[in-house]
C-alpha cells in the first residue's frame, strides 16, 4: 500500500481524501514522513535529517501534522475534536508544507461528526490531505466515501457484501415483534448488521431532507419509505444510540450478542 501512495505522489495524483481501508497503520505513518520531507527531492523515501523530519520524530511531533484517535469508553472521535480539525485544515501550514489529518479508527467518527468534515472534503484547501484509517470502511456515510479515494489491500466489495443485511432491514417493518427478529437473527455477525442498518438510517434521515433515494437502495425503498415517516428527532436519537452500540461490538465489552441485539430492536421499536 505504500507503493500506492508513492506512486501517487510522485505522479502529483495525491488526493485531498484517502480512506486507509487497513487496520495496520505503520506504512500510512511512513509514508506521512515521506510527505512531509523537505529534504528528500525526487525521491521517495524521507531524508531524516531535514527540519521537518526532526520535528516529526520530536515529542511534541511536527505541528502540520495531526494524529487523531478515538477516545473514553466507547471508542468515539468527538464533535469538538472534528471542529478543531476543520479550523486547522483552513489554515496556511506553519511549516510551508502539506498540512495532513489522520484519524486512525475514523469508525469512531459519528454521523454528526462525518458530516461536519463534508465541507473540508468538498472544499479543501491547498496542500492538504485528510486520511479516515478504518478496518471498517462500510461504517463511513456514503458522501464521506464518494469524496476520498479508498486504498486497501483487500476486496472493498467483500467486505460490503452481506446477503444478511437486506433480510435484516426488511424484517424492521412497523409491526414487527424484536424478540423474534432477534431470535431470527441470534446467529448473524451483529457488526455486519449493525453497520448495514446504521448505512440504512443514513439513507432514511436523507429521504426525510427530500433527497432522491440513492440507487443500491431501489430494493429497500418501501422500508425507507416507512422509517422515513418516523420523527425526525427520535431517529437521531437512535442513530446515535446506535453509534454507542457498535462500538460495544467493535470492543467486544458486550459478552451477550442476542441481549445486545434484542436491546436495539426494542428501542427502534419504540422510535414513533
Amino acid at each position: 500500500m505504500l507503493a500506492q501512495l508513492t506512486s501517487l505522489l510522485k505522479s502529483k495524483r495525491l488526493p485531498h481524501g484517502i480512506i486507509w481501508a487497513n487496520p495496520e497503520t505503520e506504512v500510512l505513518a511512513s509514508f506521512v514522513k515521506i510527505l512531509m520531507c523537505q529534504g528528500r527531492g525526487d525521491q521517495l523515501h524521507a531524508c531524516g535529517h531535514c527540519k521537518a523530519c526532526y520535528l516529526i520524530q520530536s515529542e511534541a511531533g511536527h505541528p502540520d501534522v495531526h494524529w487523531l484517535k478515538p477516545e473514553g469508553k466507547l471508542n468515539l472521535i468527538k464533535i469538538d475534536t472534528v471542529r478543531d480539525i476543520i479550523e486547522f485544515l483552513s489554515k496556511s501550514a506553519q511549516q510551508g508544507g502539506y498540512k495532513v489529518v489522520v484519524f486512525e479508527g475514523a469508525e469512531g467518527l459519528n454521523m454528526a461528526a462525518q458530516n461536519a468534515l463534508l465541507k473540508s472534503l468538498e472544499e479543501p484547501s491547498s496542500n492538504s490531505l485528510l486520511v479516515l484509517q478504518t478496518a471498517y470502511p462500510h461504517l463511513l456515510l456514503p458522501t464521506i466515501k464518494s469524496r476520498c479515494q479508498l486504498l486497501t489491500d483487500q476486496d472493498p466489495k467483500k467486505a460490503e457484501t452481506h446477503s444478511s443485511v437486506n433480510e435484516f432491514i426488511d424484517a424492521l417493518s412497523f409491526d414487527f415483534k424484536p424478540l423474534n427478529v432477534a431470535a431470527k437473527f441470534k446467529d448473524a455477525s451483529l457488526e455486519i448488521l449493525f453497520n448495514g442498518w446504521y448505512e440504512f438510517l443514513y439513507e432514511v434521515l436523507r429521504v426525510q431532507q427530500g433527497l432522491a433515494l440513492e440507487g443500491q437502495w431501489h430494493d429497500s425503498r418501501v422500508s425507507i419509505e416507512n422509517a422515513a415517516k418516523k420523527n425526525p428527532e427520535q431517529l437521531y436519537a437512535f442513530v446515535d444510540e446506535l453509534v454507542k452500540l457498535k462500538a460495544l461490538v467493535h470492543k467486544k465489552i458486550a459478552l451477550n450478542q442476542q441481549a445486545l441485539l434484542e436491546r436495539a430492536l426494542i428501542k427502534w421499536h419504540g422510535v414513533n
